[in-house]
């Protein structure tokens, strides 16, 4: 969704696969080296931090594309809301995990670590690189009298 000279409009969704994909492939390189170097169980754990960190952020920024597409102004209590929401799961899902013994909590909390850093840089250089107009060239300006 672009424009003539190439930028994209004002509220143009970013793609949510440059976002998983990148996620993805950490996560899985981390469960592939987590099996071989601890455990073949800490894959799993690996496996689920990491479906875990997909999860909420890939819901995260579908629910804000959505808000943004309908009621831009109501942008930021919506990601208020979606960040509380994150972290009270976040602590349940902790203390699951703590108190649950097929999961081994380290590689768990390692793969949320580094899918949670490669998500967001992903973030910053996706939309580094997609250049938004916020001024409309073409509108008609009024003239001075």
């Amino acid at each position: 969704m672009t424009t003539s000279n190439g930028l994209a409009p004002a509220g143009a969704p970013v793609a949510l696969h440059r976002l998983v994909i990148p996620t993805a492939i950490a996560g899985g390189a981390f469960a592939i080296g987590a099996a071989f170097t601890i455990a073949p169980a800490a894959a799993g754990s690996a496996a689920l931090g990491t479906a875990v960190v997909l999860g909420f952020f890939g819901v995260t920024h579908l629910v804000l594309r959505k808000v943004l597409a309908r009621a831009p102004e109501l942008a930021m209590a919506a990601a208020v809301a979606l960040y509380v929401t994150k972290v009270l799961a976040m602590f349940g899902l902790i203390f699951l995990v703590k108190h649950w013994g097929a999961i081994q909590a380290k590689p768990f909390g390692f793969a949320v670590l580094l899918c949670t850093l490669v998500w967001t840089t992903s973030e910053v250089l996706v939309h580094m690189r997609h250049r938004t107009l916020y001024i409309d060239p073409h509108a008609h300006q009024p003239t001075r009298d």
